[in-house]
This record gives structure tokens, C-alpha cells and sequence, in this order.
């Protein structure tokens, strides 16, 4: 027999082409019979109800003459598999391996597998009847159904009396199907389509696992297709929540969704709370007596306020409760065709209230549902069995979203937030806390440690009093200069007089804009000792954006050491600075810790950079953390560009704390000459980007040896990584730090000895304090992802002339004092059980390339003020495996069509090159979601555009090109390609570098960074030597220009 398929299984046929599985669809029980169980009679029974209900014994979806897709039936009498495992070691394991595979093997709809039915035999008097089918062809009502009949057959065959109170006689599958199409020719469905579309056409389902799951750290467990995590809801527990349910008069699943609603609002902070509720679909009689596929999951849309009670959002589940079910045939497929069967609604509440006191003439029997089919985010599953044992609560979760340990979470959470809210029906359900009094104890006292002391005076009295303390100790060493405390005391203060005699008042901005060496050191305290803040400029930004932040600061006066041609007064420094004399009366001002001590800019989401107020009383605190008093901090290097937040680790703490600063050399830098520092200076530590870290690591892990600590920081840490270097380098110590600008450079520090997945971010240092909150600011479970605030004595005072952004990122605290802040970082994390954080993603637009920090928004504001451009959308993807890229959208103003090239280099002009985008894409329209929202998933991959020029020749240009493509991931090079207009960066240049030594040509990283095309760079390239590494040299790692590469040279991002 070949039956057309009906709308609900046209859905679940699209599904399943979509799953890769291809066995997500399976529903599955398995019934315990305990008894003396007559074989025969049941394979009886069971084959009479096949008889009766053929849905069971369709074996296959195929294609008919017409192309019409076909459910195919076995006109066959069934039989049913008897497998006997007494004989196992262990019988019960035995079958439950024989389920494991069966639910596991991938179904082929067109080559069949629909069904699978057996009878296990464990014991002598034990049976597990095992039932596994398609949902194509039936769901759990139909699955409840088929027992229900094969209890009553099985009583009638040995009892040889009818049942009588046996499901009735199944009706013609052909009848069901021409139901199916008189509803959806009839008015019926146009009404039940309007309905859907009015009131949830609009409805964006929650999705827990958007805030709480982890999918960071603990990734999902790979391969796993059905994620259950089972519970028990006590008879005592059951008995009470349904007493409430008749006080409020109503029945108990409309309780339980209620509370599932408050729920959800708790944990997500959403007011419009749209969760999925299953429904049989089963409105007449025929369809109610016939087993196939008819359920549907339809959305309640119910609001939710942290005022209000269990009381009042009950009649507000019932309405909508009562309307989704006069509604419930139309399937969402119909009304929503850009969803599948299977997806959809977020969270799903499924109440099984069919009947499972199932006999088989005497014989009691228990049954278990293994699988449900898919699930888009979340599905409760309630199962109550009338017997007075309690329910059975199974929490699936979709494996690319939960893992086994956040779905034990969620499961204990939401059993214990039920029980509370159903005994307080009259309680607002925003009083309800997700965690007990202890785990918040643990969380904001305990692993926050003892409260430091505020700081007291300002930066300049600090350094006095450790000059005073060591005057003739190395403060700075720059080549073969050595400054002593004493010297750069006398020398700052001589420069700092300069400035108070042009005017420099208390607060007021002063830029610097000078290459790597002492003078960085020199006019930062000189700034400090006057009373003003300093503003360091990268050399490597455009005119253009340091004339905006200096306008934008208010900047009058730039001390530099090399012409510039800004529109500021300019103070010229140079080496002879270095040797000035003290002044006969130094500047001197009360020692105020709210004084502003410098501005350093980050990127703004508005398009506009923020300017991020940090205050000697914030440099103090982290100055003062213990871990930089370990012996480990005593001569820092300091390479990382001025105008990057590292600078504060790489000046500050060994100034204030009797250390040496050891200042690497201006321009290139290599390994060798980092290894001659250590060597010659006893250089002890020294900070890295991740990126950089994560090069060097992977090419020379050794490089690091000598330092007694490395900390690495700026963007997500590699575990490979880590692992490589502990391995080559096990004398040294390993940090992971974080920390954002607007907390004075780290917040966290993490040690890594043994390296195990992804490195955790750490515990706070003294001065700062870390929570983990929900949107209404109350702490989340340990376990639980939740949203990164800071507090303490090194948050910044705030963004510079931008009141309300810092309103916005600097809320009120409700863990400390009145006036206290706390600084919400925007990075979903969550604690461990030992009180250590782990980092799991970004919660808003920002992103970090390469280590820098960029606003999305800012890139996509300057790429609409190009006048070709009208619209455009800025995001962070993977080109390539590993390979993450900033990535542009663009369409065209009228009349104009964009050209990427020209794109990227209109930008420069303004940006700097790390928020040019490495692709641009150009479309006619951007892609929207029914909300109006940009369709992420609807925008093309990006594609690299070449240019149309000549094909490379010779031997150089055809390894070069070979080099190009496979490090920049496109898939054909042209002689006159740029390295920058097909996405490169100063870390793909190294991979150039190596790969080009690899088929035996000799290039350096700088080659490629200046001459940029295939053909100039071919005219440098020599034969490689015999002796030449393939890997890059020693000079390529580090041998990058700090004004053309900070994010290599400087080695460090802003956090």
C-alpha cells in the first residue's frame, strides 16, 4: 500500500533531510513486563494491531512515477523480533546496548528502517518489549495507542474475554488523510491561520541555552543526538502542587506551564514569554482511534512581570491555553514556513497524560520514553502514571546547545524553583532566587576574598616614595642607558615644570606620540607629576582619528619625539630629556586618588571611539595586587604599544614597586634580541597578546624559556597552545589574564599548570571583586552562564565626555555601598564549583580580532559615511578553519555599486587597520527576519575577491602564489593580488613567510608586509639554502614594524 503524505508529514520529511543524524526523529519506549509473560499470544496481539493500525508498518518514504513523495506500507503480515539474553553476563546492559544501537543507526527514509520492534528477554520472568519508529509515521500519542490495543488483545487472547474498557477499532489510515485535506480546503484552517499569524506571527521563542548554556568551555558532547537528563517529583511534592492547582481552580499542567513561564522569565529576564506546548492535533473521533502522525507543538505567548503571582499568570495560561487548542490542527509549518518540523518553539512543556496503567491480562507492565524526536532548544517532559508513585520529569536538551552538566543543572534548578513557587502562589515570582543563601555566600564573599583597603594618594607620590626608598636601583633600562630611581625622579620632575610653566592644569589631557623607548616612560611621569592625564597615540593610526581623539579630549599640548603634523601645540622630547636636572621646586599637588591620570580610547559602538577616564587611584589598585610582589615581576618588559592598556602592567608596577622596566628596542623586533634582553637584563616577565602567544607557541614554544612568568591575554586562550609551551618551556609560569580597559588592564589572573580544554580566566585580583549575574542582576548558580559585572577600586571613572554611555555600562551596585559601581563587561562566563571563572562568549556587538577590541557598530558607521555605501553590516567570522576575520556587508547607495577594494581603502583614512574589514561583501539587499532584524544565517559566506590581472610565472611567483592562497584561504592568486586586499594580516604574513621557505623560496615577513603583491615580492625572493628553516626565523616572529603591526610587536590588546 503507498499513501501521499500528509502536510504535518511532509514537515518531519523535510526535517529529516535537514538532520544530519539522520536518526534525530526516532521516537522510542521501552515497557518492563514482569510475569509469566505467553510469547506467542503478545506476538499475537501485536500483529493484530499492526493489522488494524498499517501506520506501524510502513517501511519506507519513496517517490512515486509522478515525483510525488509516498509513504510506503508492507502489506506483509509483521513479525516481531524475539531476542533472548539470558545467556548475557549481564542481560540488562545486554539490552540496553541492543536499544542504544537501534536508536543510534542513521534511518534512510527512501531505503527503509521506519520501525523497529523486539521483545528482550533478561530473566525468566522478566520481558522488555523494546518499540522504536520514525515520527513521520507516528508520534507518542500513537506509541501510547499501540500498547494500550495490545493490552487489551493480549488480556482477550488468554483470558478469552473481551476488555471493556479496550481503545476502539482504529479507522482506515486513507480516511485520516482525506480529513487532513477537507480541513485545509475548508474555512476552518484559513481561520486557524489567521489566528496563528495575529497572535504569534511575531513571537520569538526563548531559548534558554542563549543565556545559560555554556557551549564554551565544556563544549556539547560530540555525536550525541538525544540528551536526557531524568528526575522524580515525589508523591508528597505532587500531591501538594496538584492541591494548589484545585485551589486556583484549575488542573495541574496548566499549573506546571504557569510555572514554567515564571521560570523562564527568571532565569532570561524576558517579559513576552513564548514556550511550546505539544498537542495530539487529535480533534475528531476518527483521529483520536487511528495511530499516525497528527501531534502538533503550538506556542503560548504569555506575559510575564517580576510582580507578578503564580495566582495571576494561571488564568493567563489558561486563556491562551484554550485558544491554542480550538486552533491546534493548523501546524506552525503552515503559517511560519521558514521553521521545520521538529524546531521552533525554544522550551518546551510536555505533559504525557495518557494512559500508562497498562495490563497484560494481570501482568503489570512499566513504561519508559527514550526519545521524543528532536528538540529545538529544551523540552520538560512530565509523565504522571495515576499510580501514586509520583511523576517522572525527563529534561532533553538539543546537543549542539547543552551539555550533560548543563542540562543537570537546569534540571535541579527548575525542580527546585517549581516546588517554591507552587507552595507561594501569592508570592511575586521575582522574589524567587535561583540560588540559596549558601551559593550566594560562596560566590559574592567567598571566592571575591577580603575587600582591599581604597587607595591613598595619587601616582606621583608613590613613585616619589619608592624613589626615595631605592634612588640608585635601575628604574629603566633602554640599550645600554641605564636610569637610575634617582635620574628619572629628577629628570620628570625638570619635564613636568616645562609643562606647568605652559599652563598644564590638574586633570587637563596631554598626548604623547613617540616610538618605544625611555621617553614613553620619561613624559608619562612628567604628565603624572603636573597634575594632567596623558593620552597616548598609536603612530600607526590615521591623522585623521588622532585628530579626533585629541578634539575630542580637548588635547592642547603633544609631547613627541619626531615631527607631527597635528593641530596641537607641540613639545619636542628627545635622550637629552633623560639627563635634565631636578628643578629647584617641583610641581607638587595633593595627593588625590580621583585625580584622572590617563585616557585610553577603544572602540565605540555609536562609530565614535570611547575615551576610557582611568584614575590614579585606579592604577594604585592594580599596582598593588599581591601576585606582582612574587619575585616573578622584578624586571618587566615592556614592548607592547603606549597607547594599549599593557603599558599600565609594563610602567606602573615595576615603578611602584622597586622593579626595572626593561624597554625593548624601537622598529623590528626579533626573538633573538627578546632572548639577548632576558639574558642581559634578567628580564622575569613579560605580557602577549594571545594572538602573538599563540604564534609563537605553535612555531617556537621555546622562545619563552628564560622568563620565570609569561601572562597571555586579549581574546579566548588556546589550549594547544598552553599545553605547547608548558611542554618546551616547564620553568616557566603561564597566566591567563583578562581584564577590559575600563578596569585598569587585568581583572582576573589564572595560573595554568596542567592544561585541560580551554584555559578559565581565573580568580579576581585584590582589588577588584567579579559577579556573575542574570539580567535583573542577581547572581546566577555556579555552572550557570550569566553575564560578567566588575566592582572594586580599579574601575575606570568612566568614558570621557559621554555621560550616558557610561550610565549605561557603569550601573549601581547592589552588592556594595551607596554611590558604589559596577562595570558590565558585556562576556558571558560562569563559575566552576572551585570558584574559578571560565569565559564562554561575547553577550553584545563587540568582538576581538587578532586581539584587538572592535565595536561592530563603529565599523558599520564608518563604513555608511563612504558615499557609496547606504547600508552595511559588520561581523566576526571564520573564512577558514581557525581562520577568524572581520567581515563587511555592504549595499550600494543609488547609482553607485561598491568595489571592495576601493571599500577597504577608503576606510584607511580613518581607521586604523585592524577594523578594516578583511572581506567586503556587496549585495543588492540586506537579508531581514520577520522582526526586521538583520537574517544572519541568510548572508552569504564570504568570498575573497581577487583581481583580474596577469597569471603568476616562474617558479617564485608560483610558490609565492601557493603561499597566499593557502594562508589566506582563497582559492586563486594573480600576480599583481595585494597581501591586504585579500584579507592578510601580520599573523598570515609569518604563515607566508613559512610556507614560501617551505617549497624553497626565502622571503621575510617585512617583504610581504611592504611590497604586498605576488610579483614584487617574487623580485626579493632567493633560492633557499640548505640551512634555511622552513619554520620562520627567528627575526620573523617579532620582526614587525609597531606603527604597521601593534597587535604582533606591541603584543598586547587593550584587555
Amino acid at each position: 500500500m503507498q499513501l501521499p503524505l500528509s502536510a504535518g508529514q511532509m514537515g518531519i520529511w523535510l526535517g529529516h533531510e535537514l538532520d544530519p543524524t539522520g536518526h534525530a526523529y526516532n521516537i522510542a519506549e521501552v515497557t518492563e513486563v514482569d510475569g509469566e509473560l505467553d510469547q506467542d499470544a503478545f506476538e499475537q496481539a501485536w500483529s493484530r494491531v499492526l493489522e488494524e493500525a498499517p501506520t506501524f508498518k510502513a517501511v519506507a518514504v519513496r517517490r512515486d512515477d509522478q515525483g510525488e513523495l509516498r509513504l510506503i506500507i508492507n502489506d506483509a503480515r509483521a513479525g516481531i523480533s524475539r531476542v533472548d539474553l539470558r545467556a548475557a553476563p549481564d542481560p540488562e546492559a545486554a539490552a540496553r546496548r541492543f536499544i542504544q544501537a537501534d536508536m543510534d543507526q542513521r534511518i534512510d527514509l527512501e531505503a527503509g528502517g521506519l520501525f523497529t520492534f523486539a521483545l528482550l528477554r533478561v530473566a525468566d520472568r522478566r520481558f522488555l518489549y523494546y518499540a522504536r519508529g520514525h515520527h513521520i509515521a507516528c508520534d507518542g500519542y500513537a506509541a501510547s495507542l499501540l500498547f494500550r490495543k495490545i493490552g487489551a488483545y493480549y488480556t482477550e487472547i488468554v483470558t478469552g474475554e473481551p476488555v471493556a474498557d479496550a481503545p476502539p477499532v482504529a479507522g482506515p489510515l486513507a480516511e485520516t488523510l482525506a480529513a487532513d485535506i477537507e480541513y485545509r480546503e475548508g474555512p476552518d484552517f484559513q481561520e486557524d491561520l489567521r489566528f496563528w499569524r495575529e497572535h504569534a506571527g511575531s513571537a520569538s521563542p526563548v531559548k534558554l541555552s542563549d543565556h545559560w548554556a555554556a557551549r564554551g568551555p565544556a563544549a556539547p558532547d560530540p555525536g550525541v543526538v538525544h540528551l536526557r537528563r531524568s528526575g522524580h517529583v515525589t508523591p508528597g511534592q505532587t500531591g501538594a502542587i496538584a492541591e494548589v492547582a484545585r485551589e486556583l481552580r484549575t488542573r495541574w499542567p496548566v499549573l506546571l506551564i504557569a510555572a514554567t513561564a515564571a521560570f523562564l522569565h527568571r532565569c532570561t529576564g524576558r517579559t513576552d514569554v513564548v514556550l511550546g506546548v505539544p498537542v495530539t492535533g487529535r480533534t475528531s473521533k476518527l483521529l483520536r482511534a487511528t495511530p499516525n502522525l497528527s501531534s502538533n507543538v503550538v506556542p503560548l505567548r504569555v506575559e510575564v512581570n517580576p510582580g507578578d503571582t503564580l495566582r495571576e499568570l494561571v488564568p493567563r495560561v489558561s486563556g491562551e491555553l484554550r485558544q491554542a487548542l480550538r486552533h491546534q490542527r493548523c501546524r506552525f509549518e503552515d503559517w511560519q514556513p521558514e521553521r521545520t518540523a521538529g524546531t521552533g518553539w525554544g522550551t518546551v512543556v510536555n505533559v504525557m497524560a495518557f494512559d500508562y496503567q497498562v495490563t497484560l491480562a494481570g501482568i503489570p507492565t512499566v513504561t519508559h520514553n527514550l526519545s521524543l524526536g528532536p528538540v529545538d532548544d529544551l523540552s520538560l517532559g512530565f509523565y504522571d502514571r495515576g499510580d501514586g508513585s509520583g511523576w517522572r520529569l525527563d529534561v532533553d536538551g538539543n546537543p549542539d546547545r547543552w551539555s550533560r552538566d548543563d542540562l543537570a543543572t537546569v534540571q535541579g534548578l527548575y525542580q527546585r524553583f517549581l516546588l517554591a513557587v507552587t507552595a507561594l502562589p501569592d508570592a511575586a515570582v521575582g522574589l524567587f532566587e535561583l540560588t540559596t543563601a549558601d551559593e550566594r555566600r560562596r560566590m559574592l564573599i567567598e571566592w571575591n576574598g577580603a575587600p582591599a583597603a581604597a587607595p591613598q594618594g595619587d601616582l606621583a607620590t608613590a613613585f616619589a616614595r619608592q624613589a626615595a626608598l631605592t634612588p640608585e636601583a635601575v628604574a629603566v633600562v633602554d640599550g645600554t642607558r641605564e636610569i637610575t630611581y634617582a635620574r628619572l625622579d629628577a629628570a620628570a620632575d625638570a619635564l613636568a615644570t616645562r609643562l606647568t610653566d605652559r599652563g598644564i592644569r590638574a586633570e587637563e589631557p596631554v598626548a604623547i606620540l613617540a616610538e618605544r623607548s625611555a621617553l614613553v616612560v620619561l613624559t608619562t611621569l612628567a604628565i603624572i607629576k603636573a597634575g594632567g592625564a596623558y593620552l597616548p597615540l598609536r603612530p600607526a593610526d590615521p591623522p585623521a582619528r588622532q585628530e579626533a581623539m585629541l578634539a575630542d579630549a580637548g588635547v592642547r599640548l603633544l609631547l613627541t619625539d619626531a615631527p607631527a603634523g597635528l593641530p596641537v601645540e607641540v613639545l619636542t622630547v628627545s635622550a637629552a630629556d633623560l639627563g635634565a636636572p631636578a628643578p629647584a621646586v617641583p610641581p607638587s599637588l595633593p595627593g588625590d586618588p580621583d585625580r584622572l591620570a590617563y585616557i585610553m580610547y577603544t572602540s565605540g559602538s555609536t562609530g565614535r571611539p570611547k575615551g576610557v577616564a582611568i584614575t590614579h587611584g585606579n592604577v594604585l589598585a592594580f599596582a598593588s595586587h599581591g601576585r606582582w610582589l612574587d619575585g616573578d615581576h622584578e624586571r618587566v618588559l615592556m614592548h607592547s604599544s603606549h597607547a594599549f592598556d599593557a603599558s599600565t602592567y609594563e610602567i606602573w608596577v615595576p615603578l611602584l614597586t622597586g622593579g626595572r622596566i626593561v624597554v625593548a628596542p624601537p622598529g623590528q623586533l626579533t626573538t633573538d634580541e627578546v632572548a639577548r634582553l632576558v639574558r642581559a637584563h634578567g628580564v622575569t616577565a613579560a605580557f602577549l597578546t594571545t594572538s602573538l602567544f599563540n604564534l609563537i607557541a605553535g612555531t617556537r614554544a621555546a622562545a619563552f624559556a628564560g622568563l620565570r612568568t609569561v601572562l597571555t591575554g586579549g581574546e579566548a586562550a588556546s589550549g594547544e597552545a598552553m599545553r605547547a609551551v608548558r611542554a618546551a618551556c616547564p620553568g616557566t609560569k603561564l597566566v591567563n589574564a583578562y581584564g577590559p580597559t575600563e578596569t585598569t588592564t587585568f581583572a582576573t589572573l589564572m595560573p595554568v599548570d596542567e592544561v585541560d580544554g580551554v584555559p578559565p580566566i581565573g580568580a579576581p585580583l585584590d582589588a577588584t571583586r567579579v559577579y556573575v549575574l542574570g539580567p535583573d542582576l542577581r547572581p546566577v548558580p555556579a555552572g550557570v552562564s550569566g553575564e560578567l559585572y566588575l566592582a572594586g577600586w580599579a574601575n575606570a571613572r568612566g568614558y570621557l565626555n559621554r555621560p550616558a554611555v557610561t550610565a549605561e555600562r557603569f550601573v549601581a551596585s547592589p552588592f556594595g555601598p551607596p554611590g558604589s559601581r559596577l562595570y558590565r563587561t558585556g562576556d558571558i562566563v560562569r563559575w566552576r564549583a572551585d570558584g574559578v571563572i571560565e569565559y564562554v562568549g561575547r553577550g553584545d556587538q563587540q568582538v576581538k580580532i587578532r586581539g584587538f577590541r572592535i565595536e561592530l557598530g563603529e565599523v558599520e558607521a564608518a563604513l555608511t559615511r563612504l558615499p557609496e555605501i547606504s547600508q552595511a553590516y559588520a561581523t566576526a567570522q571564520e573564512t577558514a578553519p581557525g581562520v577568524k576575520r572581520l567581515v563587511a556587508y555592504v549595499v550600494g547607495a543609488e547609482g553607485h555599486t561598491p568595489e571592495p577594494a576601493a571599500v577597504r581603502e577608503g576606510l584607511r583614512d580613518t581607521m586604523p587597520d585592524f577594523m578594516i574589514p578583511a572581506v567586503v561583501m556587496v549585495l543588492p539587499a540586506l537579508p531581514l527576519n520577520a522582526n526586521g532584524k538583520v537574517d544572519r544565517k541568510a548572508l552569504p559566506d564570504p568570498e575573497v575577491t581577487v583581481t583580474v590581472g596577469r597569471e603568476v610565472s616562474g617558479a617564485a611567483e608560483r610558490a609565492l602564489a601557493t603561499a597566499f592562497a593557502e594562508a589566506l584561504s582563497v582559492t586563486r592568486v594573480g600576480a599583481s593580488d595585494s597581501f591586504f586586499d585579500l584579507g592578510g594580516d601580520s599573523i598570515r604574513a609569518i604563515q607566508v613567510v613559512t610556507r614560501s621557505r617551505s617549497a624553497g623560496w626565502q622571503i621575510s615577513v617585512s617583504d610581504v608586509l611592504t611590497l604586498h603583491t605576488v610579483e614584487r615580492i617574487a623580485e626579493k625572493a632567493v633560492p633557499a639554502g640548505p640551512e634555511t628553516a622552513a619554520e620562520p626565523s627567528a627575526e620573523d616572529l617579532l620582526a614587525l614594524d609597531d606603527d604597521d603591526l601593534a597587535a604582533l610587536v606591541s603584543a598586547l590588546a587593550e584587555d
